[in-house]
C-alpha cells in the first residue's frame, strides 16, 4: 500500500506538470490584431499591414510567433520559431478555392531588431495550355496579401 501510495504522488506529481505545460501551450499573449479596438493591440493599421510596412516587438519572452493572414483572398497561418533556427525568413502559401492559382507570402521575423516584416508576394496561376503554373504577380502590394493578427507563445 506505501509503494502504491507513493507512486501516486510521483504520479500526481507528473500530471501536475504536464498540466502546466500544456497550459502554457494553448496560452499567448496578442500582439496585433486588426479587429482590436485597443491602439496597443491594433498599432494604428487596423486594415491589417503589408510590405513595406514593419512592426516592433518585444520578442525575448517568447519561443514562437503565430502570424496570421491574408494572403491573395485566402487565410494562411504560419508559426515564426524565434530560436534554433537557420534563417530569418519564412513562406506563408496558399491556394485559391479550386487550386488554380498558388500565392506564396514571404514574412520575415528579426528577434535582433525586433521586427515582423512581410515582404514579398508571389502569385502563380494554372496555365491551361502550358499545363504549368506561371508566376502572374511578384511585388509588395499590401491589398493583395497582410498580417491581420499575430500571437505571441512562451
Amino acid at each position: 500500500v506505501k509503494e502504491n501510495m507513493n507512486n501516486i504522488k510521483a504520479i500526481n506529481a507528473t500530471l501536475t506538470e504536464l498540466s502546466a505545460k500544456v497550459a502554457t501551450l494553448t496560452s499567448y499573449d496578442l500582439l496585433y490584431d486588426m479587429s482590436s479596438l485597443d491602439p496597443e493591440i491594433n498599432h494604428g493599421l487596423t486594415s491589417g499591414f503589408g510590405a513595406p510596412t514593419t512592426l516592433d516587438f518585444d520578442f525575448d519572452a517568447y519561443r514562437y510567433l503565430r502570424v496570421f493572414a491574408v494572403v491573395n483572398g485566402s487565410e494562411g497561418i504560419i508559426d515564426l520559431w524565434l530560436h534554433d533556427r537557420v534563417k530569418n525568413d519564412y513562406s506563408i502559401i496558399v491556394c485559391n478555392t479550386i487550386t488554380t492559382s498558388i500565392s506564396l507570402f514571404k514574412v520575415s521575423v528579426v528577434p535582433r531588431n525586433k521586427k515582423v516584416q512581410p515582404t514579398y508576394l508571389g502569385i502563380y496561376t494554372w496555365d491551361t495550355a502550358d499545363a504549368a503554373f506561371k508566376l502572374t504577380y511578384r511585388g509588395l502590394d499590401p491589398t493583395k496579401a497582410y498580417i491581420h493578427r499575430i500571437e505571441a507563445y512562451k
